[in-house]
C-alpha cells in the first residue's frame, strides 16, 4: 500500500516554496534596482562629462575676454563685467574680474565674445552669491542657451580667474605677463531615472592655449 503526503506535509512544503520563490524575487528585484541605479549612474556621468568638457574646452580653446584692447573698453557680453577706467586712460589697473566669479567671458577661436554665467531656473543671472541652478552661455549675437541637462542642477558654481586684470593690455598699468587660466568649482545635483538624487563635485583648473601674452 503507497502512502501519500499529508495535509500538513503539503501545507508545509508550499510554505517553503513561497518563501524561496520570495526570496529570490525579492533578491532579483533589488539586483535589478542595483543594475538600474548603475545604467543611471553612467549615463548621468556621461552627460556631466559631456557638459563639464564644453566648457573647459571653450575656455582652453579660447581666451579670458578682459573686455578690454590697446583701444580702450569693450562693452561687455552681459553680464559679464567690465574694467572701471580712469579719466584719461583705458585701463586704470583695477580688477576686471573679482578675486572669485560667478561669471566668466571668452573669446572663442573664431573671435566671438561669449560669456558663461550662473543662473536661475529660468537662466536669469543670479547677481550675487554662487548659488543658482543653471549654467548659461550668452553669445555676442545674443543668443542665450542652458547649458546642463534638466535633470542637473547646478547648486554652486564658482569661478576663480587669474590674473584678475587683462595681460593683453600693453598700455598704463598693463603688462601682467601671466597666461591666463580659470578654476572651476562646481556642485551639482542629479535626479536619476530612479527617482534618487545624487550629488557630483567637480573641480578643475583650465589655462588658454592661447600662449602670446606680450612680454615687454
Amino acid at each position: 500500500m503507497e502512502r501519500g503526503f499529508t495535509l500538513i506535509e503539503v501545507i508545509v512544503a508550499t510554505t517553503i516554496f513561497a518563501i524561496v520563490a520570495a526570496s529570490m524575487m525579492a533578491l532579483f528585484n533589488y539586483t535589478l534596482k542595483i543594475n538600474r541605479r548603475a545604467e543611471a549612474l553612467r549615463q548621468v556621468a556621461q552627460g556631466v562629462r559631456n557638459f563639464t568638457e564644453f566648457v573647459v574646452k571653450s575656455i582652453r580653446g579660447g581666451q579670458v575676454d578682459y573686455s578690454v584692447q590697446n583701444a580702450g573698453v569693450q562693452t561687455p557680453v552681459s553680464p559679464c563685467p567690465k574694467p572701471n577706467p580712469s579719466a584719461g586712460s583705458p585701463h586704470d589697473g583695477s580688477n576686471t574680474y573679482l578675486s572669485k566669479e560667478n561669471r566668466v567671458g571668452i573669446i572663442t577661436p573664431a573671435g566671438e565674445r561669449w560669456c558663461l554665467f550662473l543662473g536661475d531656473a529660468a537662466g536669469n543671472f543670479i547677481s550675487s552669491g554662487y548659488e543658482g541652478e543653471t549654467l548659461v552661455l550668452q553669445k555676442e549675437s545674443g543668443l542665450k542657451e542652458i547649458l546642463n541637462p534638466p535633470h542637473l542642477k547646478i547648486e554652486n558654481l564658482m569661478f576663480l580667474i587669474r590674473p584678475l586684470e587683462d595681460p593683453y593690455y600693453t598700455g598704463p598699468g598693463g603688462l601682467i605677463k601671466t597666461q591666463p587660466f580659470v578654476t572651476i568649482i562646481m556642485k551639482a545635483v542629479v535626479l536619476l531615472p530612479t527617482g534618487e538624487t545624487q550629488r557630483i563635485y567637480y573641480q578643475t583648473t583650465v589655462s588658454s592655449d592661447k600662449y602670446d601674452v606680450p612680454n615687454n
